[in-house]
């Protein structure tokens, strides 16, 4: 049997990590495939002059992050670790030497919070001026190219690794909790 990870743990308490990601997409891309009308749930999508399908993938996949984190949250202050995974945990810390162990500290809980919220962010901020021509493309384009003008099966994978990175940074996060609480 294969030894499961702590860092997973806050996931795989209500369901096998990789449903958070695999059904949400497989959802986005189905639903993307019909025309539809839809105006928005933000008050940035529904201003921005976007497609439907990219308003709607672009709240969907907010939506689905908002969900999964307050899911994190909620399973962090309510389910402790069990024993083997705070074992590993203690285990792993001591392996760490002195600039590895300075995450766990408050800068690095900083961090993490000043990053989260950034990225957060970018579910409510919609740029859907044209973009200039390939060639002329300045910092940031690709990203905007990707989420608000790209076809839209390409902006629902776009989307969704987004919303995976953003995961990945909420489970860090909690494991920096777990480090401080166990080490």
């Amino acid at each position: 049997m294969k030894k499961k990870s702590a860092f997973l743990y806050y996931l795989d308490v209500t369901a096998p990590f990789y449903y958070f990601y695999l059904v949400p997409t497989a959802i986005a891309l189905a639903i993307v495939s019909f025309d539809f009308s839809f105006q928005g749930l933000f008050p940035a999508t529904i201003d921005s002059s976007i497609s439907s399908q990219h308003k709607f993938l672009n709240d969907y996949f907010a939506i689905c992050n908002f969900f999964v984190i307050g899911l994190i949250v909620i399973n962090y202050l309510r389910h402790p670790l069990p024993a083997t995974y705070v074992r590993q945990i203690r285990q792993h810390y001591a392996t760490l030497n002195k600039n590895q162990q300075s995450i766990n500290g408050w800068l690095g809980i900083v961090f993490f919070c000043f990053t989260l919220g950034l990225m957060n962010l970018t579910w409510f901020i919609i740029n859907d001026e044209p973009l200039p021509p390939y060639k002329e493309w300045r910092k940031g384009d690709t990203l905007t190219y990707l989420n608000s003008f790209a076809h839209p099966y390409i902006s629902a994978i776009a989307f969704s690794l987004q919303y995976a990175l953003i995961v990945f940074f909420t489970l860090i996060f909690m494991n920096i909790f777990d480090n401080r609480k166990y080490r």
